[in-house]
């Protein structure tokens, strides 16, 4: 019976210990965060507090100091974000994925993000260079012992040290991703070169999952307690968070709110004065031009491989545009090495320039794409102003958004698209479909009470409301209708126009048009002139074909097609999501730790609420953050967003599929650490 028993213990004491290596090398024993962190240039302690929330408080004797602190605090939490993001902006993640990297890397160096943010920094001024030296200061601080980035040891790299211009070429990285890419059938005329860089950009987006920031909006609206101020940040299907919320507090201001991660930049926060809400949002253009060649020559940057392999690359640039000539011949076969123009690498000197290249006095046709972050301007001014003035001016970023003052008043900055003044106060977006979420602030007039928890979670759709009943009664009227396309429309006779996670009509309405828009090449309108009757009949094939699709997708039972399931929100961990890499093996942590994550769906691109929706082109983009300020309790940032602690035990499988209630920044939540930070 003893031997029985020791046999057990044995074999329990095997798989116990089995399971701790499997945890250890799976999440790692990392140390926590130090209790004293030396950081060197800082005049003063200051403190670092996170909170178990995600959000963080920043204490500091001066302004400066709590810069450092900041930096500290966003390595601390976010070491892997801010060397993935600062590496794709210098072009240099061929060196460290390999060679499927060379296209985006192309891309990030053709665009400046490092080169003109690098030079942009050197024309600052004293006191913002102070602050970036400073906020770079903090960084690396914490950066020597990348708490949380189990990524580096599974991929075996380690962070870089952080230059203080870093934060310059983030921000550019970011305010490219916010401008919207042409129509793919607007370049079917356009020369193969840009056609190519346009694929590229596709897949910088997707390696990264920041996309669909113009979908973001922000609104005003009074209610019996007072006014508040809401932001609602759109950054497409990312895990990882791009805002951290902190209050930062020093002898000079007391503000509260939501930083760009690996930037020292405020983009929805409150002072002591006004709040302030800035939509991430940029604006570039192509048309077609002619370039004088006459008297420039072509630029050209070195990279290497992760194998060693040299490719030159054109970065050639024109002052805020690059040129695309327009050409008959051929692609290369083989163009992962060879830039549009080849050149010898021999021939490009020090300094970049190709100095084999002789001037041509040639006009070239082509096409001119233009854009702010190719000028040698940057918005550091701007941001850090913003706590003490809402008269900024930002040149790279659009910084369109709204500020309110503590007496509720509201004022639109920069030139938002669409700009929206409802019964209770404003709206501004630079998506069409934010119209229709603002308009439904209109019919939120005879709410009681506070809005707040109504605006939260409200997916309502006023453009679904316009639209769906004359969609429906077209459809009504044809005769002879099989079963499920009469229970179809049962559902969507009987709609509310919400989509929540329970709606089937809206699965159902949103497949339609979806479909509609594919036909037709524009989506349906809410009536039609009679003389048109025959488009009533392609309403009605469609309605046919969305049904079959849905009976084919879910089953014929149409109980099963329920908003959440035919349109979740799917969230991709970068890198490890990234379906460009073909020939890298990522290993088991790529199909576990750091799988894609899918939660119900609820929300649309129409309601306040934000969903991804098939009518929209482009690709999904349901991560989402809100935050806001209000007059009622000025004191109180209160914000809302999801968390994905892949690197905790477990913790993947720990996220509530149900929407995360509202937090308050820097209040009486269970503090994870706290770390004085002294000067070196």
């Amino acid at each position: 019976m003893l031997k029985t028993i020791a046999v057990v213990l044995v074999i329990a004491g095997c798989v116990v210990g089995g399971i701790g290596s499997l945890l250890y090398l799976a999440y790692g024993l990392a140390d926590g965060p130090p209790g004293d962190a030396l950081v060197p240039g800082l005049a003063d302690t200051a403190t670092v507090v996170a909170y178990e929330d995600g959000s963080a408080s920043v204490r500091a004797q001066s302004r400066v100091d709590a810069f450092a602190a900041l930096g500290f605090l966003h390595a601390s939490e976010h070491a892997w974000s801010m060397t993935l993001w600062q590496r794709t902006a210098r072009g240099r993640l061929s060196a460290w994925m390999g060679d499927e990297m060379v296209p985006i890397d192309r891309l990030s160096r053709r665009l400046g993000f490092a080169a003109l943010a690098e030079a942009s920094y050197r024309t600052l001024l004293d006191e913002e260079r102070t602050l970036l030296d400073a906020y770079a200061r903090g960084a690396n601080a914490a950066l020597r012992d990348a708490r949380g980035a189990d990524e580096f040891s599974v991929l075996n790299t380690e962070p870089d040290p952080w230059e203080p211009w870093y934060a310059l070429a983030v921000h550019r990285l970011f305010a490219w991703l916010a401008t919207e890419p042409p129509p793919t059938d607007s370049l079917r005329t356009a020369p193969e070169t840009l056609r190519a860089f346009y694929a590229t950009d596709d897949m910088l987006r997707r390696w990264l999952h920041l996309h669909g920031f113009d979908a973001s909006m922000a609104w005003t609206i009074e209610d019996s307690s007072g006014t508040s101020l809401m932001h609602r940040f759109v950054f497409g299907a990312s895990a990882l968070p791009v805002l951290q919320e902190v209050e930062m507090t020093y002898p000079e201001a007391d503000l509260a709110g939501a930083t760009l991660i690996g930037t020292p930049f405020m983009v929805a926060g409150r002072s002591a004065t006004h709040a302030w809400s800035v939509l991430l949002s940029s604006s570039a253009s192509l048309s077609q031009a002619v370039r004088d060649t006459s008297g420039g020559r072509r630029v050209f940057e070195k990279l290497e491989t992760a194998d060693g392999r040299e490719v030159v690359i054109d970065v050639t640039r024109e002052e805020g545009a690059l040129f695309f000539e327009t050409s008959t011949a051929a692609a290369p076969a083989d163009t992962a090495f060879i830039d549009p123009a080849p050149v010898d690498s021999a021939a490009v000197d020090a300094s970049g320039v190709d100095a084999s290249a002789e001037p041509s006095s040639s006009l070239r046709p082509g096409w001119a794409l233009q854009w702010p972050g190719l000028e040698l301007v940057d918005d550091a001014e701007a941001w850090l102003a913003l706590p003490t003035t809402a008269d900024v001016d930002f040149r790279v970023n659009g910084g369109d958004g709204l500020v309110m003052r503590r007496d509720g008043s509201a004022q639109v900055v920069g030139s938002p698209q669409f700009v929206y003044h409802h019964a209770r106060g404003t709206a501004v977006g630079n998506s069409v479909w934010s119209l229709f979420a603002a308009a439904r602030l209109d019919s939120l007039n005879d709410a009681p009470s506070t809005l707040e928890p109504m605006f939260l979670n409200d997916y309502h759709s006023t453009w679904a409301a316009s639209l769906a009943p004359s969609l429906t009664y077209a459809a009504v009227s044809v005769p002879d209708q099989p079963l499920l396309v009469t229970e179809a429309l049962a559902y969507l006779r009987n709609w509310d126009y919400r989509y929540d996670r329970a709606g089937i009509a809206a699965s159902i309405f949103d497949t339609w048009t979806h479909l509609y828009r594919e036909r037709i090449g524009a989506l349906p309108e809410a009536s039609i002139p009679d003389s048109a009757l025959g488009l009533n009949l392609v309403r009605y094939e469609l309605l046919v074909e969305a049904v079959s699709e849905l009976a084919e997708r879910f089953g014929e039972d149409p109980s099963q097609w329920r908003w959440e399931e035919v349109q979740p929100h799917r969230y991709y961990f970068p890198v490890w999501s990234a379906d460009s890499l073909e020939s890298v093996d990522l290993g088991l942590l790529a199909r576990t730790r750091y799988a894609p994550i899918e939660l119900p769906g609820a929300g649309h691109v129409t309601t306040l609420f934000h969903g991804p929706s098939r009518i929209r082109p482009g690709l999904d983009a349901p991560a989402q953050w809100a935050g806001w300020t209000s007059t009622a309790d000025w004191a109180a940032f209160r914000y809302r967003r999801r968390r994905f602690p892949a690197n905790r035990f477990f913790g993947r499988y720990l996220v509530s599929d149900r929407i995360p209630p509202p937090s308050v920044l820097a209040s009486t939540g269970r503090i994870q650490y706290s770390t004085t930070l002294l000067p070196d």
